[in-house]
């Protein structure tokens, strides 16, 4: 299946900054531009996003310095587990429609939160010695990306139509920033790509502009699309599980891979960095009462957050679990 490369003219992002300053009737008519978009592209982009384009070069430049670091030396900081913060070496993932892991490594930093009894809720981040910045430049770009989710969350919450649902079960929520190193692609399997397609279970994830292309999406027509580098300076969003699963399929979650470059490209590494807005574990994720089931498409039975979390990192993990046992 070809993919189409698509331009601003044909998709003018929505301009976030503009819907969190506008007026009730602003708001709707940048609700209802969005819903549009969504049903057309089945992905988002905004301009006027919040997050700094020099910070998140800063923090390239930090990636590139980290995956370039031993293999002896990462491993120091390897998760504890799968899903946790920290090192996941090469090969570990594997979406669930594959049969053979993704062509990458990646490194977690999880939201630090406290219970109700003090304790850390997560566990600490582990930060590099070898890179004496790399915990405070990253720590503003996920500062940046946190604030910008909840301000999507903010126009999602108009699209559907409810007020106060999301701050309160995504307060605390177990968000992720992943650092990701895809190197050049060497001895691939036959159908093994950079990221098998795949839709996050998250609420939404955010991908600012990445060092190189690759990222495509399906939209709902069954189409593979990929944004031209005019909209580097905007950020892209997909549709998470939960977030189809909360709004009783009436936003679609998006499916999208990364696949390999071609000609000169194959020998050189892609970074990207994304952004994963989730629930606090111990929200319950179940339809919202007025928003009746998508045509076609069945209610979502109530779930544990944390529980359906656990189960999909159990599902993209298991070539690696398996490997350690």
């Amino acid at each position: 299946m070809s993919t189409r490369h698509v331009s601003l003219q044909e998709y003018p992002p929505i301009d976030l900054g503009q819907f969190l300053v506008a007026d009730s009737q602003g708001k709707t008519r940048i609700a209802q531009e969005l819903k549009s978009r969504l049903d057309q592209f089945g992905f988002m982009v905004f301009a006027n996003h919040g997050i700094s384009l020099a910070l998140l070069d800063e923090c390239y430049e930090l990636s590139r310095q980290l995956f370039k670091l031993d293999i002896d030396t990462k491993e120091k900081y390897r998760a504890p587990g799968p899903g946790l913060n920290g090192y996941f070496r090469y090969l570990y993932e594997t979406a669930v429609s594959s049969k053979l892991p993704d062509l990458k490594e990646f490194w977690h930093v999880l939201r630090q939160a406290k219970a109700e009894d003090g304790s850390d809720y997560y566990p600490i981040n582990p930060w590099p010695d070898e890179l004496p910045i790399f915990q405070k430049k990253i720590s503003e770009l996920y500062a940046q990306m946190d604030r910008t989710s909840e301000n999507i969350m903010e126009l999602i919450s108009e699209v559907l139509k409810v007020s106060d649902y999301f701050p309160a079960i995504c307060k605390d929520g177990c968000s992720t920033l992943r650092i990701v190193h895809y190197p050049a692609v060497e001895n691939a399997g036959e159908n093994q790509i950079r990221a098998g397609t795949h839709t996050g279970i998250q609420f939404i994830g955010i991908q600012p502009k990445t060092t190189h292309p690759g990222l495509e999406f399906l939209t709902p027509a069954q189409e593979w699309v990929r944004l031209s580098p005019e909209f580097d300076e905007h950020i892209s969003v997909n549709v998470g599980d939960m977030l189809q699963a909360v709004s009783n399929s009436q936003l679609l979650a998006t499916p999208h891979r990364v696949v390999n470059p071609q000609g000169s490209e194959i020998n050189e590494s892609r970074y990207c960095i994304v952004y994963f807005y989730h629930a606090h574990p111990e929200s319950m994720i179940r339809p919202i009462e007025h928003l009746v089931p998508r045509p076609g498409h069945s209610p979502f039975r109530e779930v544990r957050a944390g529980q359906w979390l656990g189960e999909r990192i159990k599902q993209i993990s298991r070539h690696s679990v398996a490997e350690a046992n």
